[in-house]
């Protein structure tokens, strides 16, 4: 089964795909065992270099390829275009890869490496944050209270035999790079030279933990509130003691 990484919501791109991929996780646990999801693999592509897929959950029914955007914004989505279209308050735009084109490079990359047909293969986006279609989604475009009930419903007419899915299983983690430091530094740079250091699918490894709780903190009313004291506390401070200073120097 999966491993788990722990992460937090800030402003930071990286680590708010970490969090998103961490809430899917947390959705996919809650499938029975006769399903087996895997996250994060860095994998070969039948391109030459690497792909990094999120989520892949295994069974007799499908195979399950899962990307997860954790966006918080109202979105702009054809099935067939390019690109997607952020809108953030304020009218603010960004445009991002379209995710279906994006994980069907993901599938193609477990097609070469398991030999299953393509017909078991499933292409699925996931969006966590608070998003909103302001056109209308694609069938296996979810939000991630439809994840579960979405990966039920499919029940192949081909089902895989037990043999089949665990020889996919151990196809797939025999060549897995994840843990590879190397291979997860290459992966990144080929993404920065294709795609520039900005893009918003890049995985960002997270700061450590004091950054984090700072992050959150930033976040806070209380602590801004906290802040506005403090700078007043300590210019009437400042303001205190040059007014001090002056009295002395005219008593003297």
């Amino acid at each position: 089964m999966a491993r788990f990484k722990k992460s937090v919501f800030t402003n930071n791109p990286g680590l708010r795909g970490r969090e998103g991929e961490h809430l899917v996780g947390k959705a996919l646990s809650q499938l029975p065992s006769e399903y087996s999801f895997y996250e994060d693999l860095l994998l070969p592509s039948n391109r030459g270099d690497t792909t990094q897929i999120d989520h892949v959950v295994f069974s007799r029914f499908g195979v399950f390829v899962i990307e997860t955007k954790n966006y918080s914004s109202w979105i702009f989505a054809g099935k067939d275009n390019r690109f997607w279209t952020q809108v953030f308050r304020g009218g603010r735009k960004h445009k991002f890869q379209n995710p279906l084109r994006q994980n069907y490079k993901h599938i193609k990359a477990l097609e070469t490496l398991t030999g299953l047909p393509p017909h078991v293969f499933y292409n699925i986006i996931v969006f966590t944050g608070k998003a909103e279609f302001k056109t209308p989604r694609p069938e296996s475009v979810l939000y991630l209270s439809e994840l579960i009930s979405y990966i039920y419903k499919i029940r192949n007419e081909k089902p895989l035999t037990e043999e089949e899915m665990n020889k996919a299983i151990t196809d797939v983690l025999g060549n897995t790079g994840q843990f590879v430091p190397e291979l997860q530094a290459e992966h990144v740079d080929n993404l920065q030279e294709k795609h520039g250091k900005s893009m918003d699918f890049m995985h960002e490894t997270p700061p450590n933990p004091l950054i984090i709780f700072i992050c959150r903190l930033c976040q806070t009313r209380a602590f801004w509130r906290v802040l506005y004291l403090c700078v007043m506390g300590a210019i009437l401070w400042g303001m205190y003691k040059w007014l001090m200073r002056q009295l002395f120097s005219i008593l003297q």
